[in-house]
């Protein structure tokens, strides 16, 4: 009878621990979700997004409210059966409301202000998340633009593949629009990256082959820097345990000197052969509502920034 008991609780948990596992990825939130147009802040999701734990036959359902909780907008969406990962692939919006999704100008806009955006399956919230909508206007026009605890963030994986590791993360711009060139409404730099164990580069990226880092007014950029190739992570990460800080650099030349600012940096930890998860944030110890769900990238706070860039002009630029 205990035998049979502990199976059962066993099964039950095990359930349970995976029931929690539902919602959106980050990616699909701040790229498809969560996209508003630029010129007037019309809310207009998208499809190709990825949710997870999605019942067949359920109603697939986003809710965006204010930070008190009155209902702006919503919209549900057709999506396809799970596949063995768990992951659901959203193919596209059935209905909106308060207007029909075809009727494009009459879609909801949303003010400067914060929210909260809901996910449910069915009548069930199963995800969350507060966000707050931002207005940059220049050049005669306006550029809304939605930002979240994901700006605060970075994440770093490595696979299989044409790039073996990456450091990605979000960066809003900065709120001073003197940080801009004043005939220009975007800073480009050259962008590198490494990866460091006790101090030392065990792992480098020249940054010749890769796309600069772009930083625009009134857009969220999502920016992920490739550090090496798999052949070069497996023996010289992977293969060994221990932690790792693995960053990502600005470069520009001031005053006839090449300088150099971290923008991202996340402290790994590698444990047989595999990165060790922040379960804070993306485990059992995080609240299932606003879990980040991921299978193989570390989340944390991201310790590098914008910040000791000096403004545009500052470098005479």
């Amino acid at each position: 009878m205990k035998t049979i008991m502990i199976t059962l609780m066993l099964v039950y948990c095990s359930g349970t621990a995976h029931a929690q596992q539902r919602g959106p990825t980050m990616k699909s939130v701040t790229e498809k979700i969560l996209h508003f147009v630029g010129e007037d802040g019309r809310w207009y999701p998208g499809s190709g997004w990825w949710t997870k734990g999605m019942p067949s036959g359920k109603e697939l359902k986003i809710i965006l409210k204010t930070k008190t909780g009155k209902k702006m907008a919503w919209a549900t969406f057709s999506y396809a059966s799970p596949g063995r990962d768990g992951f659901s692939k959203v193919t596209g919006v059935t209905k909106m409301w308060p207007v029909d999704y075809r009727k494009y100008n009459k879609l909801k806009k949303l003010p400067v202000g914060k929210y909260k955006m809901e996910v449910l399956y069915g009548k069930k919230t199963v995800w969350m998340t507060d966000f707050a909508i931002k207005n940059d206007k220049f050049a005669g026009k306006n550029h809304f633009y939605a930002v979240g605890r994901w700006t605060s963030l970075a994440y770093f994986s490595f696979s299989r593949g044409s790039v073996g590791s990456r450091i990605c993360t979000w960066i809003a711009p900065p709120a001073d629009s003197s940080w801009f060139p004043s005939r220009r409404n975007y800073r480009g730099f050259d962008f590198t990256g490494d990866i460091r164990r006790n101090g030392k580069v065990v792992v480098q990226d020249s940054g010749s082959a890769n796309r600069p880092l772009q930083i625009d007014r009134g857009r969220v950029a999502y920016v992920c820097k490739g550090i090496s190739f798999w052949r070069e992570i497996k023996t010289k990460v992977a293969s060994q345990d221990g932690e790792y800080v693995v960053s990502a650099y600005a470069h520009a030349v001031v005053n006839g000197k090449r300088t150099t600012w971290t923008v991202m940096r996340l402290k790994v930890t590698i444990s047989g052969g595999k990165i060790v998860m922040n379960d804070n944030l993306t485990g059992k110890k995080a609240p299932a509502k606003n879990r980040i769900l991921t299978t193989d990238a570390y989340y944390s706070t991201n310790l590098g920034s914008l910040s000791g860039i000096p403004a545009a002009d500052a470098m005479g630029r």
